[in-house]
């Protein structure tokens, strides 16, 4: 919090201002041009320079701290490159009348866990519930043991078990052309003849198919860890443990240099499909083909509709189809009463059914909760203690849910509660999803 209200006091004083006084600062006179709407619109026609002038908006790293064109310490204040990221909440781009992208589709680049900026940090919680599909990014090195990336997971598995927006989730290993064939051969006791690389004399060929044979070895593995991880972590959140998994995790492993070298015809390790940025988009297309049918459908629905009223407006002052639509709606409003008292039914079992699961659930929460709350926050396994006190205190501050800075949670509130989400989550599936 102290180096983001510092982040702040640079962005509307320049860098100067943790150097100047309380008074110094209330008389300044040089702030940045913040309209009254609090929305700042940039128009540009080129996406590089759209890149390079909404940086100082997005960017809190060191390349773009300092005005590209060395302005000195006294017009720093008045330099376009002047860093404001720490008062946006959000940035929005539309990119209008392009045929190339999809429409009605949004992409929402979420900012992660941990983000300096209050709100960003907060923001991408709000998103993911609004979110039909939820996509993972990670560096393949990487993609099991980044805690933003698993974070990211459970907090989607939880907003989405109670009903959310979310259809499916997917998990993308990138920068797989990264590769030492030989140290990966190594760390997994693999020999030439496991990978198909016998009979391979020339030098060159060889060194080019060892590469390619490793990196499609280690997406294999990668693809069969993520996969148990997802369905070990969400199958029972999502679908129950009978249910199949396969329409709703996805994994994909991709190298988009691979993908780029093959549009610039330049000499590759990889074939294009083996980037699997072709399937990855094929998959959009396929997401976006179904929210364009359930779109249609709606509105086919909303027009019948329409021009059925219409229809029987018209037609109302004649008395055969007078006598004729009275019988009809005699007959919609019988059917439709019959149908609410079916839906009243149901919907009063799966009350009653939810209070007697909620209700074990509280029972079982209740016995457990010194227990849950020792082994899982107050005093966690293999934790260490040093300074732990300050995240106790947080936590009664925050009424107990607390985000360090470095992303981890610890939420007491989901802790003692759990056995009552686990109680009711099935019955909410199989109702509401």
């Amino acid at each position: 919090m102290k180096q983001m209200a510092k982040e702040k006091v640079k962005a509307i004083y320049g860098p100067d201002g943790i150097k100047k006084s309380y008074d110094e600062l209330v008389g300044s006179q040089n702030f940045p041009e913040i309209p009254p709407s609090l929305t700042k619109t940039l128009s540009f026609g080129d996406a590089s320079v759209l890149s390079e002038e909404i940086s100082c908006y997005i960017r809190s790293d060191s390349r773009s701290q300092r005005p590209k064109d060395r302005c000195s310490q006294q017009r720093w204040d008045s330099c376009p490159q002047r860093q404001y990221w720490p008062l946006v909440k959000q940035v929005t781009i539309s990119v209008p009348n392009s045929p190339v992208l999809l429409e009605r589709i949004v992409l929402v680049d979420l900012p992660g866990t941990g983000d300096a900026n209050k709100h960003r940090d907060e923001m991408w919680k709000t998103y993911l519930s609004k979110c039909s599909s939820v996509w993972i990014v990670n560096d393949i090195n990487r993609a099991l043991s980044e805690k933003s990336a698993a974070e990211i997971l459970e907090n989607s598995l939880r907003n989405i078990a109670g009903g959310g927006e979310c259809e499916n989730i997917t998990f993308i290993c990138t920068k797989t052309d990264e590769m030492d064939p030989e140290e990966f051969k190594k760390n997994n006791y693999l020999r030439d003849e496991d990978l198909g690389l016998t009979d391979i004399k020339d030098e060159t060929l060889y060194e080019q198919k060892e590469k390619q044979a490793c990196i499609l070895h280690r997406n294999e593995l990668i693809k069969g860890d993520v996969k148990k991880l997802l369905s070990d972590k969400a199958k029972a959140f999502l679908l129950g443990d009978k249910e199949d998994s396969d329409d709703v995790f996805y994994t994909y492993t991709v190298s988009s240099k691979e993908f780029l070298k093959h549009k610039q015809g330049r000499k590759t390790t990889l074939k294009v499909n083996e980037t699997e940025l072709p399937l990855l988009m094929e998959h959009i297309k396929k997401l976006y083909a179904k929210h364009c049918e359930k779109a249609v459908k709606d509105y086919v629905s909303e027009v019948s509709a329409i021009l059925t009223y219409l229809h029987i407006a018209k037609n109302r002052c004649e008395p055969k189809t007078k006598t004729q639509k009275d019988c009809m709606f005699t007959l919609l409003d019988k059917n439709l009463k019959k149908e609410c008292e079916n839906v009243k039914k149901i919907l009063n079992d799966v009350h009653t059914t939810l209070e007697k699961l909620l209700l074990e659930g509280a029972k079982k929460a209740e016995r457990n909760c010194v227990e849950r709350a020792v082994d899982g926050v107050l005093y966690p396994i293999n934790k260490d203690f040093r300074g732990y006190h300050k995240t106790l205190k947080a936590l009664c501050r925050n009424s107990g849910s607390f985000r360090s800075g470095n992303g981890n949670t610890v939420d007491l509130n989901y802790t003692l509660t759990k056995p009552m989400y686990e109680h009711i989550n099935r019955i909410l599936l199989s109702t509401f999803r």
